[in-house]
């Protein structure tokens, strides 16, 4: 499995290495015990599956599972001031937050960091893309979906 990469702050999530193309195409070509294998310690990286009872639940939109990162995270950001972009007491959450920006801009090749965006969710994601094509439909276009 992949080495956590240390930064300013702390520690690249294991999570985002397994994400990236390479990884995925590996997984695909060899498939089998290894693809298993990534599979088993994705699910270790979940509290909840250390339970006995844990099942797992196709739709899970409204209620995902949080890694372990990320419940260490968001427990220390909230023990301190809980900042980002609003004090000066926190930089450190700052830095994080828009290092987080740069991780998904480098996950996704998007051109520019700007074009990462943190929405409230899915629908919230949605509703800004409808919005944004608003403009440009016409009462005769048809939408699928």
């Amino acid at each position: 499995m992949p080495n956590n990469k240390k930064l300013a702050y702390g520690e690249i999530p294991t999570l985002l290495p397994l994400m990236n193309g390479e990884n995925r195409t590996k997984a695909g070509k060899h498939g089998g015990q290894h693809g298993f294998l990534i599979i088993n310690h994705l699910k270790n990286e979940f509290p909840y599956f250390k339970s006995s009872n844990a099942v797992v639940y196709l739709d899970n939109a409204a209620t995902a599972l949080k890694p372990q990162a990320l419940i260490d995270a968001t427990s220390t950001f909230y023990q301190s001031a809980g900042s980002v972009h609003r004090s000066q007491y926190e930089a450190a959450q700052t830095a994080q937050y828009e290092n987080a920006r740069h991780l998904v801009k480098t996950l996704i090749n998007a051109e520019d960091e700007k074009a990462v965006i943190w929405t409230l969710g899915t629908t919230h994601s949605i509703n800004l893309v409808a919005n944004g094509l608003l403009p440009s439909l016409h009462t005769d276009d048809e939408i699928f979906n």
